[in-house]
């Protein structure tokens, strides 16, 4: 496990997993719980890449330049991925890699 994500294990509640339904309903409630980020100033791209199975792929920038992407199987919702450092030339478009 990352050693940067396994510092915030503690920080989530206990889970009862002897019932499943229950917890993913309470997570649910949790997570509803939390506000949405301010994404004012924010520039959100969202892209269909065809392939098998097809990749929706976010791309979020910042005013201040930065971008983060984030690519998503559509098979498996649950398991984004993060690309990190996404080049891009002034101007231009994101370089093919």
């Amino acid at each position: 496990m990352d050693p940067e994500l396994e510092a915030f294990i503690p920080l989530f509640p206990r889970a009862d997993l002897t019932d499943p339904v229950a917890e993913r309903k309470n997570f649910a409630e949790l997570a509803a719980a939390v506000p949405a980020p301010d994404t004012s100033g924010m520039e959100v791209e969202d892209r269909m890449m065809p392939a098998d199975p097809d990749v929706l792929a976010q791309s979020q920038q910042e005013d201040d330049g930065s971008r983060r992407t984030t690519a998503t199987r559509t098979d498996a919702p649950d398991e984004a991925c993060e690309i990190l450092g996404t080049p891009r030339p002034a101007g231009g478009s994101p370089v093919a890699s």
